[in-house]
């Protein structure tokens, strides 16, 4: 009954299921899922038929001092008949844990008349370590990774370093250590812990000594095969050779491990790398990452993060799907930031709800304070809905956090003040950002040509896309070094120029690439009716080709496009984009934006409403916070 103790019966029941489904045939449903019944008034009947099990193993663990009894009983649901049931009573120590899960693995073997393999046998004997201490530390650490959150990730990370302090030889805490290392960075955003190696060759170092001390533990290898797929292509190894070491290492791990149910989602992202468009629609068309997930909620039906990567159109076929498995994570944990996180960007990317990413963004940062990623989620929707001043106020929140979102915060900022008037100030920030000319390149030459200055909008072309300029090429290699939103931009600019009947052959080129690329791939494959319109509808633009483009357009609207973060600002496309100059005054085309700008002030006003109400904070209480951080 001690919530300080939680972690203690919780890890103890984990390693007991996690014994079990090590055991063929049995198939035993994951952690996530089992545990969710804690404390509810369910009976077992209903937690059978939820998890889509026979048998239910039900117990307890009490901690009292140097003394530990652990008590379970195994329940056909069927009827509710006790098939058996046992005490423990040990002296509290990590060999006589170790033993007691071995002991109530065999005793469920044996009344559900499973014979044990050797290597079964083998595994129930192992104890991974006789340190009490590390043991209680390692199952604090795995607690900790649960939510996600930024204050439980670093003490997860505490707590795996110290259990390898403490018994160095234990496998369980390098793998646990690595995994915490790795998402304290992906969701602090840090790349420096003190306890954590600074680079992906030191991740990998840590998993591959889990898996030296313990050939036959699951997540060590399911840690391994994440260490090494995030590492492709960052200059550690041969991308290939150590492409198919991670698969291997992830598959040995689910092999070993089949209710690890984070295996399942590292998995599927391994499978998302593709080598070519011919086997990425292949893949998707296979289900291959979907299966994956889709096997990983079969396992652990209520895992709030393979719900999460039910996303559209990768995972989830339709938008629909895809909004009701972020429900789904509501209705599951609700306490959790993940499913908030996911409303958010379903309401607005999919539906166009930018009102939603505020709602629910806000909720997320409420659950978890010490996360830059949610109030920069509500920065850029109060942009979209026009209310520049509160998101200016959330940029300098974000700022006042931490710096390591730098660039997504100074390209939000242009955005907002672009917006509101303050033009140069925004032209400034996209000029300092021209590392990254695919994107500012477009940007920046939309304001050269709308000032009459051809001439600098191509001398930023030859400066930072000068691969363009070699037009004397055949058109597949033309484009295969000048590529995408970078050829339509460097084609309006040319055409400005002068060049236009040069220009006018690439871009007939490049429209019949797209064409038969769309035909090939996306024409006949549901999802993905409304990919790839920018684009062509911009060509389109370029070529004259008016009703098409237009067509475009609005088809982006009716679907429920209203811009979203990052480079899909609405507004730079309805007055800024010189690549739609040449449709930005047709009827169709305002009509088309005057959609979006009712949309959005409803939108607004809806906003306003949740702060009179005070569901949200008004500018003067985030200017507030703002002092007192």
């Amino acid at each position: 009954a001690d919530p300080d103790q939680e972690y203690f019966s919780d890890g103890i029941s984990e390693d007991i299921l996690n014994l079990l489904a090590q055991i063929q045939p049995l198939d035993v449903k994951a952690r996530t899922s089992s545990f969710w019944f804690k404390g509810k008034d369910a009976d077992i009947q209903t937690i059978a038929e939820k998890l889509n099990v026979r048998h239910v193993l039900e117990g307890s663990v009490r901690r009292d001092g140097n003394r530990v009894r652990i008590t379970a009983q195994l329940i056909d649901a069927e009827n509710s008949s006790h098939l058996w049931s046992q005490t423990y009573d040990r002296d509290l120590s990590a060999a006589s844990l170790f033993h007691v899960q071995s002991e109530v693995a065999r005793a469920i073997t044996s009344q559900l008349k499973v014979t044990l393999t050797e290597p079964n046998e083998q595994r129930l004997a192992k104890v991974p370590t006789e340190n009490l201490e590390a043991y209680a530390a390692y199952l604090i650490g795995r607690d900790r990774l649960r939510d996600r959150n930024v204050a439980g990730l670093d003490a997860a990370v505490q707590q795996f370093a110290r259990a390898v302090d403490l018994d160095p030889e234990f496998a369980g805490a390098w793998s646990g250590l690595r995994d915490a290392c790795f998402l304290y960075i992906v969701y602090a955003g840090d790349i420096s812990h003190e306890q954590c190696p600074e680079d992906h060759e030191g991740l990998i170092a840590l998993a591959r000594k889990a898996v030296a001390l313990d050939p036959e533990l699951g997540e060590a290898w399911i840690s391994l095969g994440n260490a090494l797929s995030q590492s492709v292509g960052t200059g550690t190894g041969d991308p290939e050779i150590v492409r198919a070491e991670a698969g291997k290492a992830l598959e040995r791990g689910l092999e070993l491990a089949p209710n690890f149910s984070q295996g399942y989602h590292w998995y599927a992202l391994h499978l998302h790398h593709f080598d070519s468009q011919d086997q990425y629609w292949s893949d998707w068309r296979e289900g291959l990452w979907r299966n994956v997930i889709k096997r990983g909620l079969e396992v652990d039906p209520l895992n709030i993060q393979l719900h999460y990567m039910m996303q559209y159109p990768e995972y989830a076929r339709t938008r629909d799907e895809a909004m009701w498995h972020a429900r789904r994570i509501v209705e599951i944990a609700p306490d959790s930031v993940r499913g908030y996180e996911r409303l958010g960007e379903c309401g607005w990317q999919y539906y166009g709800r930018a009102e939603d990413m505020v709602r629910y963004a806000s909720k997320a940062a409420e659950l978890d304070p010490l996360h830059n990623w949610y109030p920069l989620h509500i920065a850029y929707a109060y942009t979209a809905l026009g209310d520049f001043d509160m998101a200016l106020a959330y940029f300098d929140r974000v700022q006042s956090m931490s710096d390591n979102r730098k660039w997504r915060i100074r390209l939000g900022r242009a955005w907002a003040l672009l917006h509101s008037g303050r033009k140069d100030e925004a032209i400034a920030i996209f000029e300092s950002m021209l590392w990254r000319p695919d994107d500012m390149l477009h940007v920046l030459a939309s304001f050269d040509i709308a000032a009459g200055d051809s001439d600098e909008a191509l001398a930023r072309y030859r400066q930072f896309a000068p691969e363009c300029f070699n037009t004397d090429k055949e058109a597949d290699a033309f484009f295969a070094d000048c590529q995408g939103m970078t050829f339509v931009g460097f084609a309006r600019v040319m055409q400005e120029h002068g060049d236009s009947e040069l220009m006018a052959t690439f871009v007939d080129a490049w429209i019949r690439r797209h064409e038969e690329w769309f035909e090939k791939y996306l024409a006949s494959t549901e999802g993905y009716e409304d990919y790839g319109l920018y684009e062509p509808m911009a060509a389109y633009a370029i070529a004259g080709r008016q009703d098409e483009a237009l067509s475009k357009l609005e088809t982006y609207v009716e679907q429920g496009w209203r811009g979203y973060e990052l480079f899909e600002d609405w507004r730079f496309t309805a007055y800024f984009d010189f690549t739609l100059d040449a449709i930005r005054d047709h009827p169709r085309f305002r009509a088309a934006i005057a959609v979006i700008e009712a949309d959005m002030a409803q939108q607004l006003e809806n906003v306003r409403a949740m702060q009179r109400a005070g569901e949200l904070p008004t500018l003067e209480e985030v200017r507030a916070g703002l002092k007192s951080d």
